[in-house]
């Protein structure tokens, strides 16, 4: 059985951009502290991200239908989602510890579900309307600097990495000088 610890929350640094409602920081320190503790490799899988980011979109689509349904009838955006919908906010705390418990020889999906404070920010929500699209934002950029960290690890940089596919595929000539693209 692996006994791998898991770290007691996230960084500081993660914690302080949630707090200042900056997802996009916060995001992105997170998955590079999972990187680093990985010794360079992120471990959780994209899958088990994306099961999340699935569950969190079709929540999204639900409010998005009920701020037009309000708007159309009451002539203004909502603030507060009903509590169906709230209910199905919170029901995300099960779905994000399922996915954390499910495998209990590997404790990747635990540790990224603890060090992303996952958890925690959705207790936040509550049936806040713009607290869950922030939350939502969350979500989509851990998926989103997830798949780049994942793709460049072992490359210092990722611009370079992204600039030699493009000039792989034909779009440069150099990774300096851009190219018409070639054809064949």
């Amino acid at each position: 059985m692996n006994e791998r610890k898991i770290s007691a929350g996230p960084r500081e640094e993660v914690k302080a951009a949630l707090k200042a409602h900056d997802v996009v920081t916060a995001a992105d320190k997170a998955i590079q502290g999972l990187k680093e503790d990985g010794g360079g490799k992120i471990k959780v899988k994209i899958t088990q991200l994306r099961k999340l980011l699935t569950a969190v979109t079709a929540i999204k689509n639900e409010i998005d239908v009920y701020k037009l349904d309000k708007m159309l009838a009451e002539k203004k955006l909502p603030e507060k989602m009903d509590e169906d919908l709230a209910s199905k906010v919170a029901f995300l705390k099960v779905k994000a510890a399922y996915q954390a418990g499910r495998n209990n020889d590997n404790n990747d999906v635990k540790d990224f579900i603890v060090k992303t404070d996952i958890i925690t920010q959705i207790g936040f929500i509550g049936n806040d309307i713009k607290k869950f699209e922030r939350f939502a934002s969350y979500i989509e950029a851990l998926v989103a600097y997830h798949k780049f960290y994942s793709s460049t690890e072992g490359i210092d940089n990722g611009t370079v990495h992204i600039a030699r596919q493009a000039q792989d595929n034909g779009y440069y000539d150099s990774l300096d000088r851009p190219a018409h693209r070639r054809h064949g």
